[in-house]
């Protein structure tokens, strides 16, 4: 259970450097966490090799949603990227309903589909 956006974002990024899928999915969103298994994870990130990440910035974009920038560097094959990935990290209750911190109880949690989401890095 995540208590920041950036604890999550971190959770989430170092179960996925260390390959870590029910860790990984352990840092998803509470909503999603019904609705996406461990494999379903390895398929979407298992081909990028991450070999380090740090966090650059975090934006509040409503008040249950913060932008994570992500700085990253991973290996497909012998071919090497740097990226910034974009982590969507949404505050919900426990029934997957959008919960700001100031309305009552609630996690941060990623969505793993905003992480697939790359900026080029110049």
């Amino acid at each position: 259970m995540s208590q920041t956006p950036d604890a999550a974002a971190r959770a989430f990024m170092s179960a996925w450097k260390a390959r870590r899928w029910t860790g990984m999915h352990s840092a998803l969103q509470v909503r999603r966490r019904s609705r996406v298994d461990r494999n379903r994870l390895e398929a979407l990130f298992g081909s990028k090799a991450l070999l380090t990440w740090s966090i650059v910035a975090s934006t509040e974009k409503a008040p249950a949603l913060v932008e994570v920038r992500v700085a990253v560097l991973y290996r497909i094959g012998a071919a090497r990227f740097r990226r910034n990935v974009l982590l969507n990290v949404i505050r919900e209750d426990r029934a997957g309903m959008p919960a700001p911190p100031d309305v009552g109880p609630g996690e941060w949690g990623v969505n793993e589909i905003s992480a697939l989401r790359e900026e080029s890095v110049p």
